[in-house]
């Protein structure tokens, strides 16, 4: 977590993303209705737990869409938070999620809580088994906050390896690659093939990962949407990567299944 914390202070202009960013828009224009079908008509507040909101830029979003929403974002990183515009339903708390669900009270609960590609950052470099049943506990914690009709949104890029391959081929290589200190030619090969997480890791999914992950933690999906990556290519094979896509999921304890 320490490793994590130091990346994301050290590179907080990697991960800014703002207005004007040709495919930070496209993915708010394809994620909104999914959050106006669970959000419009309700009433306030409408309280929303932002995990790794990073600058604000997705809860200001957020905030201005939907005039009963109350935001609180939680992040590892000051030097992120700094990035934040003050608004008045917006809270910044410093600090890993962990830590801040110890220091709820038992009624605490949210209508949405948003992991905006945040899971793959959960991990040990001590094991890729352990790594998952890190990512599995937070999905568990955060869908024991969730109102009776609340929900979990996920932004997460999925990995289908080469067909040859293991499942978790691509998933296991790049755990590996990341979470050790590479000597210089291999780290800058990891950062041509963007792998920017050098040092502090990432444990990517498989979508049906994703799929029993949510299932375990008694979730049922009721959207998912499938969004390829614009950059997919040589890049991503040569990190024997057959397919790279962005995920879009809602799950609710108590949601319709998905059609």
């Amino acid at each position: 977590m320490d490793r994590i914390k130091e990346h994301f202070d050290a590179n907080p202009e990697f991960y800014a993303c703002g207005k004007g960013n040709p495919q930070v828009e496209e993915i708010w224009r394809q994620r909104m209705p999914m959050f106006a079908q669970i959000i419009d008509g309700r009433p306030a507040p409408f309280r929303m737990l932002d995990v790794g909101g990073g600058n604000g830029f997705f809860a200001d979003r957020m905030l201005e869409r939907f005039p009963q929403l109350e935001v609180t974002i939680v992040d590892i990183s000051q030097s992120m938070l700094n990035e934040n515009q003050p608004d008045p339903r917006k809270t910044l708390v410093c600090s890993d999620l962990q830590t801040y669900f110890q220091s709820l009270t038992d009624d605490t609960e949210y209508d949405l809580i948003n992991f905006d590609v945040l899971l793959h950052h959960i991990l040990t470099p001590q094991s890729f088994r352990e790594s998952r049943r890190m990512q599995q506990d937070v999905l568990n914690q955060s869908a024991t906050r969730l109102s009776s009709d609340g929900y979990l949104s996920i932004r997460e890029i999925a990995y289908t390896s080469i067909a040859p391959l293991p499942r978790h081929a691509t998933h296991k290589f790049l755990w590996f690659c990341t979470t050790r200190h590479l000597p210089g030619p291999a780290r800058r090969m990891m950062h041509s093939m963007g792998m920017h997480s050098q040092g502090a890791g990432v444990c990517f999914f498989h979508a049906d990962d994703l799929r029993q992950m949510l299932a375990t933690s008694g979730l049922s999906i009721s959207q998912w949407k499938t969004h390829q990556l614009a950059r997919v290519g040589w890049k991503y094979h040569l990190a024997l990567a057959g397919n790279a896509t962005d995920l879009y999921i809602i799950a609710g304890r108590n949601a319709a299944p998905a059609n």
